[in-house]
């Protein structure tokens, strides 16, 4: 069995910084990179996507090929949640 998605709530009024892509008008064929702010107020759900996250070439060089060697050089360990995050993840994570 596999978690494709982790649902946390927001504990505080937050702001997120997300990266998105907006269509330039007129062209369907192009779009320009953008970064987006949007508030989240306390008690907001929010879903992380697991596998976006882990198949991000943003994190992840080649993300698609199995590299578990990728795992004993520094990489960026906000980007691999597989255990889930928080209080209740995986009681086997370390």
């Amino acid at each position: 069995m596999q978690a494709i998605g982790l649902i946390k709530h927001a504990t505080r009024d937050a702001t997120l910084t997300v990266h998105a892509s907006v269509q330039e008008s007129g062209n369907t064929n192009s779009a320009i990179p953008q970064r987006k702010t949007i508030f989240t107020p306390k008690g907001s759900a929010l879903n992380i996507n697991i596998a976006g996250l882990h198949y991000n070439p943003r994190y992840w060089d080649d993300p698609y090929e199995f590299k578990p060697d990728r795992f004993l050089e520094d990489y960026n360990k906000d980007a691999f949640v597989a255990f889930a995050l928080g209080a209740r993840a995986c009681l086997g994570r370390r």
